[in-house]
């Protein structure tokens, strides 16, 4: 996001505690398998990071950056309020399939399976997210945005859509983090999100 609109998204890490909460939901529905739940998790993070962009960024599109620092930190605080509202402020135990839990003898110490899988995942979300940007129309479009929005706004590219796209996927990848995250720690609450939101400003 910061690359292509130069906006620190601050709603980024409630993204992040709606996954793991819908991860949450659906474990405890018993309704889905589980092979599933991650392209789940991923469609609804799509969804809340699209309408994050219409709802609190769209409006407020061309202002200065200070504008946008406080509509999407405005957004975060609202998210996780309700979310306390609904969900209250108890901690949730999670409880990943036990197999995850499986330790692995690795250079004479034993790692937990999910410690490995996390890494593999998020190598393989880099590689098709590169792939993205530099493989398909809408990711050279992205790129384009980022070196020049306004050439790249008088070669007819829809900066508002790329804008909403940007979002939308950022707020996927922000979702699976959620997923991993709970079954990493194992517990759950409705501003689990503010340390991992702040980790990526400062990295930002």
């Amino acid at each position: 996001i910061y690359g292509v609109i130069r906006l620190v998204n601050f709603a980024h890490g409630v993204l992040l505690m709606i996954g793991a909460f819908m991860t949450f939901g659906l474990v405890a529905s018993d309704l889905v398998p589980w092979a599933a739940i991650p392209l789940l998790v991923l469609a609804g993070g799509f969804l809340a990071g699209g309408l994050i962009e219409r709802v609190a960024f769209r409006s407020i599109s061309g202002a200065p950056m200070i504008t946008g620092f406080i509509v999407t930190l405005s957004a975060s605080v609202a998210i996780q309020n309700l979310a306390l509202i609904f969900l209250g402020s108890q901690p949730r135990n999670f409880n990943f399939p036990e197999v995850f839990r499986m330790r692995l003898p690795i250079g004479g110490a034993d790692v937990a399976l999910i410690d490995l899988v996390i890494p593999a995942v998020t190598l393989l979300c880099a590689l098709a997210l590169t792939t993205f940007i530099r493989k398909t129309r809408a990711g050279i479009a992205i790129r384009a945005v980022a070196e020049n929005p306004f050439a790249a706004q008088l070669m007819g590219i829809s900066i508002g859509r790329l804008v909403f796209l940007v979002f939308a996927v950022g707020g996927a990848l922000a979702a699976l983090a959620g997923l991993f995250w709970s079954g990493k720690y194992g517990q759950i609450n409705p501003l689990m999100g503010f340390l991992p939101g702040l980790k990526a400003f400062v990295a930002t």
